[in-house]
């Protein structure tokens, strides 16, 4: 597959992808939060250290940690995932640069530069002539 046929699947793809890690960051903010919760009750209730509070701060302030992080990330990267439409404006970006970039192309418009360089020569010519009068 060349680089459009690729263009053209991510752009198909992209949106799902983007919506499924938006509902995982969903997922991990309320993980964040409960984890989150439950580190600062078992740190707030401190005076009594029996082994559940203790065994809680253990676990829920790594989790905590992991689930914010994994909220920053995860949350930067389907921020910056592009949509479909920026996608598919790319590969017409693509294809515009490979058709000016063809032998055909230069074929078509060096007469046509030619002819338009000769009609501007004569309407400056005539204009020149006009604004003299």
């Amino acid at each position: 597959m060349n680089t459009l046929s690729w263009l053209i699947y991510m752009s198909s793809v992209l949106p799902s992808l983007s919506t499924f890690l938006a509902f995982t960051c969903l997922i991990a903010g309320f993980i964040f939060i409960i984890f989150f919760i439950i580190a600062i009750v078992s740190h707030i209730d401190g005076h009594d250290e029996n082994i559940s509070d203790l065994r809680a701060r253990a676990v829920s302030k790594p989790l905590a940690k992991i689930a914010g992080a994994y909220l920053l990330v995860v949350g930067i990267i389907t921020a910056m995932i592009p949509s479909q439409k920026t996608v598919l404006l790319i590969a017409a970006s693509e294809v515009g640069e490979q058709v000016i970039k063809s032998k055909q192309f230069s074929d078509t418009l060096d007469p046509s530069m030619e002819f338009i360089q000769q009609w501007v020569k004569k309407q400056t010519s005539t204009m020149l002539e006009d604004a003299k009068k």
